[in-house]
């Protein structure tokens, strides 16, 4: 059964098209203005097109009409008899309609897929140490986990990094594999200066998009229509971007340079030493229109991010208020690693006429990951004095362990892909009609040379009395090389009543690779009503669907460094329900969003979170669950025109581990927290100019989360598993318009020619708060005798930079 669904959806995408005539004409004001998206028609609207970023157009039509009727918002209907412009090109001008004021356009329209729409400029101002378009994701509904500012990873409704998508025109973007903290993660793929448009679903997706089981991030790049450049600098990099069209319009092109060093801002690390980062990428999107129907893109990137670390020492205090401990680090050694990136996509596209468009879609990637560190390490663990009235606080009271650990590692990935994706999308009356058919190759190749060796008090650990032992020793090599095909079939289905407006959205996916040789169907599905007979907006939303996580790498390393052969695809079901109200208070624009979702787990993997790193349990399965309520609130709740937003996500996710490989017995260690779980996460983003000077702005973001459980990997998480501490961090940003719509003096001359300039100060982590992102496990063996050999556990929190200072200059032409 579930073949033949396949072959369905593949059989699905191969349509069949009557010979046409072609007219081919330019639509534009009066006043000479070309008109993007005036629409092209027949009577019937059987044919119809809408203009291109020239205003041009060319349809196929049958040649028993004799007419096209010609419309766009705020302009008069024009009507051309086809018979005087046979062969000729059509020059159009369209009259103005007299008496318009203000014209509002809802681009949102019922949605019942329920992405949500993000402004890309935001992260202009957002005060970030990234700077990139996840930051402003971390703001949105349902994402949770977002407790590292030097990543660009984000939980999503308790999932990990791994469970997200995310795309750039249509391509799925590759992360590397092989990063184990945030400060080794440089830049993201995507470039805020080249952004257009942003999408962002937290769960219960189309069947369009691939197979993950937490979110999809759609990003598309800009189609310039004129010249543009921007730069930026900071403390911690810089940016240039520069954009152009052709003077026919047919060719457009925008390109980015960036550069980042986050030396400055790791200087406040708590582990001190010689930081070396060095990111820089490169990215460049094309398109030529062949003509009005046709079109082709080319979308390149290469990214090379280094980062050399030589540490000296750490001094880290922990426990509580009255148990006191200290730890203290001398290094030697150093780490380097590089993670280097090569994408390229070319698509072409074919506009039939407005209803149907075909886009044919080649990429590639090159990705080469290499991790290198030698790191000797003699610490000391004590006790502290923590009276405050005694002469010796803050001394060491007690020695509770000495010795020495040494980790080394010589590591490579070699990561190849290819993919060919055929798109269409068809609007049938009040059907929209999406569907595809892609091919993916993968070939990995990897290297791990890793291994870690334990000294305390002159005993190795582990300790058998015998012979000295390492406590961790890896070494493997694999080379894994998967086939994918997938297929996906999506119909949008609206219609209005006198009171409401329905839309429906119902899809089916299909996905085989030549791993495991599993098929997968993946049935998709959401609905939304809209009530238009009341003053404000409100909307009903809700949606479930099965999804499946094929494994690719990470999931399938075991701990001795080999892959696992015949791991089938992670399971989950999600239930999504929803409401949406927009309304005026207190003279402002509000829209407030709710929603409460549930996903059964089955079949997934198990992991532990080592600051971003996600080291799976190969070997074994678990079944689980995640339930939760989001809201957010979002408009100009401050001032007028400058939007903030508030978010609170209250979540559990649970699983228990009842399989473990090759062993045909069924465990249970019962139901146990995910390393996902936060109860409590939420987010404040504000943003407010001084009345009447908006040249003057502040941007405030805060963010607080309950802490997330952690455990000892050598006792387990069902030996008993420990809560962080909250997570509580503020940035600040204020911001001085020197040229633009806002400043406060217009400028000639050199100035003049700006179209924006403004100067930024940031403070990161403004209250200095030690966050913690992750513990490191202590074994040490006590310097008493009472003790013999016996192996004892500290939970040593690592934390996060402190407060730090950013100066950036940006201008706009």
């Amino acid at each position: 059964m579930r073949l033949r669904i396949f072959i369905i959806l593949i059989l699905s995408n191969i349509h069949v098209y009557s010979q046409t005539i072609e007219v081919a004409g330019r639509v534009q004001s009066d006043g000479g203005s070309l008109i993007e998206g005036a629409s092209v028609r027949t009577k019937d609207n059987k044919f119809y097109i809408a203009t291109d970023i020239r205003g041009r157009f060319r349809l196929n039509v049958p040649n028993t009409y004799n007419e096209l009727i010609i419309t766009a918002l705020a302009y008069d209907t024009a009507v051309i008899s086809l018979t005087d412009y046979i062969d000729e090109f059509v020059e159009i001008v369209l009259e103005p309609i007299s008496g318009i004021k203000e014209i509002v356009i809802h681009g949102e329209g019922i949605n019942a897929a329920g992405d949500l729409g993000i402004d890309a400029q935001i992260s202009k101002v957002l005060p970030s140490v990234s700077g990139g378009i996840e930051d402003l994701v971390k703001l949105n509904l349902g994402v949770t986990g977002s407790r590292n500012e030097m990543s660009s990873q984000y939980s999503v409704r308790g999932g990990n990094f791994d469970e997200n998508l995310v795309y750039v025109n249509g391509i799925e973007v590759y992360r590397p594999q092989l990063i184990r903290e945030g400060q080794q993660e440089g830049l993201s793929f995507i470039n805020p200066d080249l952004v257009s448009k942003v999408r962002f679903s937290a769960g219960g997706f189309g069947a369009k998009y691939g197979d993950k089981s937490a979110s999809v991030l759609d990003v598309t790049y800009k189609q310039p229509r004129d010249f543009g450049f921007i730069a930026s600098g900071s403390l911690l990099g810089g940016s240039l971007s520069v954009q152009g069209v052709s003077r026919d319009g047919y060719f457009s092109y925008i390109g980015g340079l960036r550069y980042k060093n986050t030396r400055m801002y790791l200087d406040s690390s708590e582990v001190s030493g010689d930081y070396r980062p060095s990111f820089f990428d490169f990215q460049t999107y094309m398109t030529q229109h062949l003509s009005n129907q046709w079109s082709i893109s080319l979308l390149l990137n290469a990214a090379d991010n280094q980062f050399q670390f030589i540490p000296e020492d750490k001094d880290v205090y922990f426990g509580t208020i009255t148990e006191v401990y200290g730890l203290f680090v001398d290094f030697e050694g150093q780490e380097n690693n590089r993670f280097s990136n090569f994408t390229g996509a070319t698509s072409l596209n074919f506009r039939v006429n407005e209803k149907s468009e075909y886009r044919l879609v080649l990429s590639g990637i090159k990705a080469i990951e290499n991790e290198t560190f030698d790191i000797y390490g003699v610490y000391s663990l004590n006790q502290i004095d923590s009276d405050f009235g005694s002469e010796n606080a803050g001394d060491s009271l007690l020695n509770l362990g000495y010795g020495l650990y040494m980790e080394h590692a010589r590591n490579l990935l070699n990561v190849t892909a290819y993919s060919v994706a055929l798109n269409s999308v068809h609007k049938i009356s009040k059907h929209e009609l999406t569907s595809g058919i892609i091919l993916k190759y993968d070939s990995l190749h990897d290297k791990t040379d890793e291994w870690e060796l334990l000294d305390s008090a002159g005993y190795s650990i582990p300790y058998n009395g015998s012979s000295v032992q390492m406590y961790r020793n890896i070494k493997a090599v694999n080379s894994l090389t998967t086939n994918r095909l997938e297929a996906y079939i999506q119909d949008v289905y609206s219609f209005k009543t006198t009171s409401t407006i329905w839309e429906f959205q119902g899809g089916i996916r299909g996905n085989f690779n030549t791993y495991n040789r599993e098929l997968l169907i993946s049935p998709r599905g959401s609905m939304a009503v809209l009530f238009t007979g009341n003053p404000h907006y409100h909307k009903l939303r809700f949606a479930a669907g099965r999804y499946y996580q094929p494994p690719f790498y990470k999931e399938l390393k075991q701990e001795n460094g080999n892959i696992l052969s015949g791991s089938t695809a992670q399971k989950s079901i999600h239930f999504i329900a929803g409401y949406e109200l927009k309304f005026r208070a207190l003279n402002r624009d509000l829209t407030l969003i709710n929603e409460l979702y549930y996903k059964s787990l089955d079949n997934f993997i198990p992991f532990e979170l080592d600051n971003v790193r996600i080291k799976y349990l190969a070997d074994r399965r678990a079944r689980g669950y995640i339930r939760g309520i989001d809201a957010k609130i979002f408009g100009d709740f401050v001032v007028n025109g400058a939007e903030s937003s508030f978010t609170v996500s209250v979540m559990q996710t649970e699983e228990e581990v009842y399989s473990i490989a090759n062993q045909s017995v069924e465990i249970s260690e019962g139901y146990l927290p995910r390393a996902t779980d936060q109860l409590v996460s939420t987010n404040l983003f504000l943003q407010d100019y001084i009345p009447g000077m908006k040249s003057f702005k502040a941007h405030l973001n805060m963010v607080f989360g309950t802490g997330f459980p952690f455990w000892s990997s050598m006792a387990g998480r069902a030996a008993g598993w420990q809560r962080s501490s909250d997570y509580k961090r503020v940035d600040l940003g204020a911001s001085y318009v020197l040229v633009g719509a806002d400043a406060r003096r217009k400028f000639s001359g050199f100035l003049g020619s700006f179209k924006n300039v403004w100067f930024t100060m940031e403070v990161f982590n403004l209250l200095d708060v030690k966050n913690t992102i992750s513990y490191s496990w202590m074994l040490v063996v006590p310097n008493t005798s009472i003790y013999g050999a016996q192996v004892q556990q500290y939970a040593v929190p690592n934390h996060l930079s402190g407060r730090r200072f950013n100066l950036k200059l940006s201008i706009e032409i």
